[in-house]
């Protein structure tokens, strides 16, 4: 009996240390699993250790052989080299070769392998250089199937200007066994992903279980600090946009040479309003102009401390809902959202978000405590702010007197919300902030939306014009919204519809329909503005701006770890989650799969929908991504649903930040970083009406001469062409991309590849 007992013992020991591993052997173990996959993928990308092919014939088509490789020449932009291989079936082969890029324009580069009968879009690889971009290095390996042809060409198409180098071209080997190691430190990293995950879970569950846990203001210091210093150097990285940064630019060099106001360019200066209702921001990045050329690493310096500055409402907000462990994941999370890469720019987005959150989180402390006077002049005061950065943020204002009156008919106590309107006070106290911050900053005058209030009005007739255009338009925002969000909407109105009598749960039923009602109406609001100011020309019910909207991106965030409801408890409740879930998810396979809107280029046009990016990169991730959120969905609360939840909202970060670091690396200014500023400050020292000139809609839309005004006229030739100047109208400049002949003008010289017409 005691040799039982002792067994019993013993082996309960050995479970208690044996089945949980440590957390720091867990962190240790994801370490050094992804170092060993980077080293081993570095080694299989080195095509020294591996044997290596020569090419039995070489033919050049608009290549010229040089001493160190082939330069592209001739006048025309097509041109190949091929190289004749013999591959053996059922292998794999590694290609690489170095790239300089050509100085006169934007190229692409398509590789692939060719043979008779034997042509798959399985052995064709494509990639883009820009002109200046610095020597680059391709490597990619392909399978190359059992029906392989005797001989093989290895062919590299380039569609580009004369000048383009392609040296250390090189086809090698892969032995299996390689592979089959790379396939097992994938899983052994994947594992680790898991088992890190499940640690996490466990960390926040119990906290549930013991007291509750208060972060140290000083730890949300320094995560924002960290945080702020990750993010810079992140995006010094990134090359410079156009447009709208233009704009602010130049205001904030005013303000700061001239000590204030009296320093705001004048209109005709930079041909756009300069009294505009969102001044706040160029005077919050005025300073950065004391670095004097290095003024851009002032700005993106300053965006950073700001866009980070989100991790404490963020919190603040998330300690009413969820556990204090899991409310820090959730607000770091929220500053690690694709869209944050906006502070690589000169964009009002970047004090807008904090500020959008802060105003969320005065409005849920008023929604506590509705008869308090001096939260309603509180959270009045954080909307007068928010205004003076972009005046989409009355949406906060409009959900919380929604809110509120819906709460009222709910309670039935509509009386009460006429009778004593405190939330009369935040309407007066927002107007009244707004309109002393703004008159201090700005000209005497106010312009208000400028050009883009001279359209808004238009946007039911548009809607009406084109009702599946719209209903395409509703796809792409749900798209957006798909992963991982459709868990936030199904968790959130679930828990709406679930009634539950517990003071707590009537405290978080307002805060939740507060925080619901916001992102609705941030939504809706970028959905008609996008609509009231986009002509057809240029995209009209095509274009899809989550970056107008993002800043609501942190409340679902806070949602998504909401209790799913349980079919035992209310079936209205649980048939509502997954319902939404299943219209959501329907609509984006709508979109990907069978519509295959993705595909436009106005769907994450630049930096106009940062997480579309994730959906234009590959459906691949959609799909896996997909397929987890759904187990996610059905599993029952608790650890292992937890770090589901923690994986899938990893992954997506992960994935979406990549996509969206690879498209905006790759924008048409990347390494050219003068041409935006250098077409808008020609313009600016003669002003002049402007018409743009595109072979194709993805190089209008992301053209490097986006402007923060219309032109008189725009073109689309596609696959290029003449067009005469002349027949523009009554333009002064014509800003075109490379692909287009303009005559009856004259190319300004010293542009680089901006391509600026003056006409003659």
């Amino acid at each position: 009996m005691r040799s039982n007992v002792g067994e019993q013992g013993g082996m309960g020991m050995w479970q208690q240390r044996w089945s949980r591993p440590r957390p720091i052997q867990v962190v240790v173990a994801l370490i050094v699993s992804a170092l060993l996959l980077i080293c081993w993928n570095a080694f299989q990308a080195d095509p020294r250790y591996a044997t290596q092919l020569q090419a039995e014939a070489i033919h050049t088509d608009g290549f010229g052989e040089d001493g160190s490789g082939f330069r592209a020449t001739g006048a025309g932009r097509s041109h190949m080299l091929m190289g004749q291989f013999k591959l053996e079936p059922g292998q794999r082969y590694g290609f690489s070769f170095s790239v300089d890029a050509s100085p006169g324009g934007p190229a692409d580069i398509v590789v692939d392998l060719f043979g008779p009968g034997y042509d798959n879009p399985a052995q064709e690889r494509s990639f883009g250089t820009q002109p200046g971009q610095a020597s680059l290095h391709w490597a990619d390996t392909m399978d190359v199937g059992e029906n392989v042809p005797d001989t093989v060409f290895l062919r590299i198409f380039y569609d580009g200007p004369a000048g383009l180098h392609v040296s250390d071209i090189r086809v090698v080997q892969v032995p299996k066994w390689r592979i089959w190691v790379g396939y097992l430190l994938t899983v052994i990293l994947l594992a680790a992903i898991v088992m890190f995950a499940a640690l996490v879970a466990r960390w926040t569950y119990e906290e549930v279980a013991a007291e509750e846990v208060r972060v140290p203001c000083s730890l949300l210091v320094a995560l924002w600090l960290g945080c702020a210093f990750v993010r810079f150097m992140v995006v010094q990285m990134l090359p410079y946009w156009s447009g709208d940064e233009y704009l602010y630019k130049m205001i904030a060099a005013g303000i700061w040479a001239g000590g204030g106001r009296s320093g705001i360019p004048m209109p005709e200066q930079i041909l756009h309003a300069t009294n505009m209702p969102n001044m706040l921001y160029p005077y919050l990045i005025a300073p950065s102009f004391m670095a004097g050329d290095g003024f851009y690493t002032g700005i993106r310096l300053i965006n950073a401390l700001v866009v980070t500055a989100a991790i404490f409402p963020v919190y603040l907000m998330a300690r009413r809902f969820i556990a204090g462990r899991l409310s820090l994941l959730v607000a770091l999370a929220a500053v690690a959202l694709p869209s944050i890469f906006i502070s690589a720019y000169a964009a009002t987005e970047v004090l807008y978000f904090p500020l959008y959150l802060w105003a969320c989180w005065a409005g849920l402390r008023y929604l506590e405590r509705p008869d308090s006077w001096a939260a309603s002049l509180l959270f009045g005061f954080s909307i007068g702010m928010v205004l003076n950065v972009r005046l989409n943020g009355v949406t906060v204002l409009l959900a919380l007197v929604a809110t509120m009156a819906i709460v009222s008919l709910k309670e039935r106590n509509l009386s009460r919300f006429i009778t004593r309107p405190t939330w009369l006070l935040a309407v007066v106290a927002s107007y009244v902030a707004f309109k002393l911050v703004s008159v201090s900053l700005a000209s005497p005058a106010t312009d208000g939306l400028g050009m883009y209030g001279n359209r808004l009005h238009g946007w039911r007739d548009t809607i009406i014009s084109d009702l599946p255009g719209f209903a395409g338009l509703l796809l792409g925002h749900l798209t957006i919204l798909a992963i991982p969000f459709s868990l936030s909407l199904a968790a959130g109105i679930g828990f709406l519809i679930a009634q539950r009598n517990h003071e707590m749960e009537r405290v978080n039923w307002k805060a939740t329909l507060f925080m619901l009602m916001a992102t609705a109406a941030a939504i809706g609001m970028a959905i008609v503005f996008t609509i009231g100011i986009a002509p057809s020309d240029l995209g009209g019910l095509g274009r899809w701006h989550s970056r107008y909207y993002f800043s609501s991106f942190p409340l679902l965030l806070i949602l998504m770890f909401k209790r799913r409801p349980k079919l035992d408890e209310s079936v209205a409740a649980w048939g509502a989650y997954w319902a939404i879930i299943a219209v959501v998810m329907t609509a984006a396979v709508l979109f990907l799969m069978v519509l295959k809107f993705h595909l436009s280029p106005w769907f994450g046009s630049t930096v106009d929908s940062m997480e579309a990016q994730l959906y234009r990169s590959t459906r691949c991730w959609f799909v896996g991504l997909g397929l987890l959120l759904l187990l996610v969905a059905a599993m029952r609360d608790g650890v292992g649903r937890r770090a589901l939840q923690l994986l899938l909202l990893g992954a997506w970060l992960l994935a979406s930040n990549a996509a969206t670091w690879r498209e905006l690396s790759r924008s048409p200014g990347a390494f050219d970083a003068r041409c935006s500023a250098l077409a808008e400050e020609i313009i600016a020292h003669s002003p002049g009406g402007v018409a743009v000139v595109a072979s194709g809609r993805r190089e209008l839309v992301d053209n490097a001469f986006w402007l923060p005004y219309l032109p008189v006229a725009m073109r689309m030739l596609p696959n290029g062409g003449v067009v005469d100047a002349q027949a523009l109208g009554q333009v002064r400049y014509v800003l075109a991309d490379d692909r287009i002949e303009v005559t009856h003008a004259t190319r300004i010289p010293d542009t680089g590849t901006c391509s600026i017409y003056k006409v003659n």
